[in-house]
């Protein structure tokens, strides 16, 4: 009876990974913004302002679920280095 078992318990283990499936989304290329402004907060923080290009306002349009948009931004004082190019 043990064996069995041991033997059972192997066989969903090397089973078990099969299951699995691929992602059903499909990958897009997104456009980089078109334009990037800075206002001054009235507690001296920076809002930024990114304008999406039509191709990215179409894509958010389309989709039935919630997208999310992750960008990293990099800056250089003068002509100092990137802040992020390490």
């Amino acid at each position: 009876m043990l064996k069995k078992t041991i033997s059972l318990m192997i066989c969903l283990i090397l089973l078990w990974p099969g299951l699995a499936y691929a992602n059903e989304y499909r990958s897009v290329t997104l456009d980089q913004p078109s334009g990037l402004s800075v206002r001054p907060g009235d507690g001296g923080e920076l809002f930024l302002r990114l304008t999406q290009p039509d191709s990215i306002m179409e894509l958010m349009n389309d989709e039935e679920d919630e997208i999310w948009l992750l960008y990293e931004l990099d800056w250089k004082i003068n002509d100092g280095p990137w802040k992020f190019n390490k």
